[in-house]
């Protein structure tokens, strides 16, 4: 029985014509009541109302009340019912009631795809190919899927210039490894996404000085990847809630100079890594104005950034949380293969690069073999890791060791070489002193971070930081250097 504003076996007068327009529009993804069907229980054999109209393959989004119809270049449109009727005229259908008749075949059309072909979301989607799917009760139309380049037998001799120059020329003792990392993490994601697969990957962040080509390796992966990439750095640092762009590419780019070195963002940031490195498959997207809806997400996040002290400050502090989840890599200056002096010169070699990136995809899935020591059999294929200067100068720079920093300088001098109090005690005391209450007012900007930062403290330096707990309150008992 279809359920609509009518039943044609309650009204007679339009079987007839409920059964030629379901003849014409029945949809294959969800084919609905038996309607309109003869003697022989098979599909109703008689023309359409008009001898000259055409199958109708649309769909309906009731959140937007569009139509969406694929145009004879093959491109999906969204169309409004009034647009979308002038388009059923011109494929045969009526738009007025015969006599006798309560509505018109392109009304009949119009109610047969709002009942069998309605969809939650319309738009491209992450890591899909263009078409209808039905998932874990969502359904959702791709209007335009991902296109990888196709691979080929061939040279990639600039793209392993730059590759090996950026990352291996200046790297006596890591470059190999660099190197090795980097097309690992290359291989998994075109093995995966050439399978329309989601599979957990680490965030490739990319740290080196200005100008030396990380920006250029960046909008590589995007070209290897199939070209949509979209800056993620407004949503996976909290300063929007809406998200629908991200689900429209498979590369995710974030730039230092677009992001935040507050430690709240950065932990925003850690807790977005994780979603994308190893969360659910569905994710939430909320696009503006839009009623947010559970689709499946293939995603692979990159970063670039300087690797000065402060634009290090914008990733999240490696702690037991996300250390896993980011490989972070170092960039180094060097002589770039092709001349890059003029904007001529500069679009000359990028044309080359993106003509080598069949034959390096081509590498890649078929003859390049990650090494059994740089294996990970358990989650990412290719193992985390972290260049370990970048590594120290991070950690280094993390909130924990700025919050030991503060208690050298203000408790010690006042306090002798070992005090003991709770989380809360001490901020007081880091707030109440002139020399760090600036500091710790920007770094204790949460609920319980002072705690947070000693417990990590207390994991990371015991000789220092001892946590003491009693049925009623939790201390820290903190010693100097060298007690």
């Amino acid at each position: 029985m279809i359920s609509g504003a009518f039943d044609p076996a309650t009204y007679p007068e339009t079987r007839e014509m409920y059964a030629r327009a379901v003849a014409t529009t029945l949809p294959p993804a969800d084919p609905g009541p038996s309607v309109g069907t003869g003697s022989s229980g098979g599909p109703d054999t008689e023309p359409p109302i008009n001898a000259t109209a055409t199958r109708v393959d649309a769909y309906y989004d009731a959140s937007t009340k569009e139509y969406y119809l694929q145009n004879t270049r093959g491109v999906w449109l969204p169309l409004n019912e009034g647009s979308f009727k002038r388009h059923l005229r011109g494929a045969g259908y009526a738009t007025k009631p015969r006599d006798g008749e309560l509505v018109s075949a392109a009304d009949d059309v119009i109610l047969q795809i709002q009942n069998h072909r309605d969809i939650q979301y319309a738009g491209r989607l992450c890591g899909r190919k263009m078409g209808f799917y039905d998932e874990g009760g969502t359904r959702f139309l791709v209007t335009s899927g991902f296109e990888l380049p196709a691979p080929s037998p061939g040279s990639w001799e600039t793209i392993r210039a730059v590759i090996d120059g950026l990352l291996a020329s200046k790297e006596a003792i890591h470059g190999t490894t660099q190197t090795t990392i980097f097309h690992g993490w290359m291989q998994t994601a075109l093995i995966a996404l050439k399978a329309e697969r989601i599979q957990s990957a680490q965030t490739l962040a990319l740290a080196g000085p200005a100008g030396c080509g990380k920006s250029l390796l960046q909008s590589l992966i995007t070209v290897i990847l199939g070209g949509r990439a979209a800056k993620a750095a407004r949503y996976m640092q909290g300063a929007t809630e809406f998200n629908g762009e991200l689900f429209e590419a498979e590369h995710l780019v974030l730039e230092d100079e677009f992001m935040s070195t507050k430690i709240s963002d950065r932990l925003r940031l850690a807790a977005a890594i994780k979603v994308a490195s190893v969360g659910s498959r569905l994710q939430s997207c909320h696009r503006k104005n839009r009623q947010a809806v559970n689709l499946p997400a293939w995603w692979r996040v990159s970063i670039t950034l300087n690797d000065d002290a402060e634009a290090m400050m914008i990733l999240p502090p490696l702690d037991e949380h996300v250390q896993d989840k980011i490989t972070l890599l170092r960039g180094n200056r060097f002589d770039f293969p092709m001349p890059m002096g003029t904007s001529a010169e500069q679009e000359a070699a990028w044309d080359q690069l993106k003509a080598e990136v069949p034959a390096y995809s081509h590498w890649l899935l078929n003859e390049f073999q990650i090494p059994a020591t740089f294996a990970d059999p358990r989650r990412y294929v290719i193992q985390t890791w972290h260049h370990p200067e970048l590594k120290a100068q991070l950690e280094a720079l993390s909130p924990e060791t700025v919050l030991l920093d503060m208690i050298d300088e203000v408790v010690f001098p006042l306090h002798g070489p070992t005090w003991r109090g709770t989380a809360a005690e001490l901020q007081r005391l880091l707030l109440g002193d002139y020399r760090t209450d600036v500091q710790a007012r920007r770094l204790l900007d949460w609920s319980n971070a002072c705690g947070t930062y000693l417990g990590r403290l207390a994991t990371k330096v015991p000789d220092r930081v001892e946590e003491s707990r009693t049925a009623t309150r939790r201390d820290y008992i903190i010693r100097e250097a060298g007690r």
